[in-house]
């Protein structure tokens, strides 16, 4: 009888040490989580800061595009300035792309 008493005793102990041992593992899984995450969020305000700054960036483009199509001018010259301006304003979206796609991955 003692002996059963003991061997349920130790059987006890032993699930009790295994959840212990299962619960700080939790913990710290749980704080790397966490700190991956406060991560993630700083570089998704980062790439949003990027973002508006594009945007922005797109808006002076257009108003430099309307500005130089409204002014009177050669028209070789004109039509070289609508290429380049085309040029940086494709680039520019490739690169907001980028960032977006980049962010969808991180949420």
């Amino acid at each position: 009888m003692p002996e059963e008493k003991t061997q349920i005793t130790q059987n006890l102990q032993d699930k009790i040490d295994k959840l212990i041992s299962i619960y700080e593992r939790s913990v710290e899984q749980n704080e790397q989580l966490f700190a991956e995450k406060q991560a993630l969020k700083i570089s998704i305000k980062e790439k949003n800061v990027i973002i508006e700054q594009q945007i922005k960036e797109i808006e002076k483009l257009k108003l430099g595009n309307a500005i130089v199509l409204s002014n009177d001018g050669d028209e070789d010259e004109l039509s070289e300035m609508k290429h380049e301006a085309k040029i940086k304003i494709n680039r520019i979206v490739k690169e907001i792309d980028r960032s977006i796609a980049l962010l969808n991955k991180l949420q």
